[in-house]
């Protein structure tokens, strides 16, 4: 809520294909093989109840350890 502030996190995973049904992460899961990885993001607060976020994934499958993936994703919330 306040114009300015930020945050920034950092997160590793290391999940088997049966400890989740969907997943809340924007990263690669591989269809539920299972993943390992890690991702990191930082988020900015532009004006009142408006929030940007960017976030850098880095997984690969666990079944397949050389198919991996790496992507960006970033966000923009309006709140009402």
């Amino acid at each position: 809520d306040e114009v300015g502030s930020w945050g920034m996190w950092a997160k590793y995973y290391d999940q088997g294909a049966q400890t989740y049904v969907a997943h809340t992460t924007d990263a690669n899961t591989f269809g539920m093989t299972g993943f390992k990885g890690y991702g990191v993001g930082a988020s900015y607060t532009f004006a009142k109840n408006i929030v940007g976020n960017v976030a850098w994934y880095d997984t690969e499958s666990k079944v397949k350890s050389e198919i991996d993936d790496q992507r960006i994703v970033a966000d923009l919330y309006f709140t009402f």
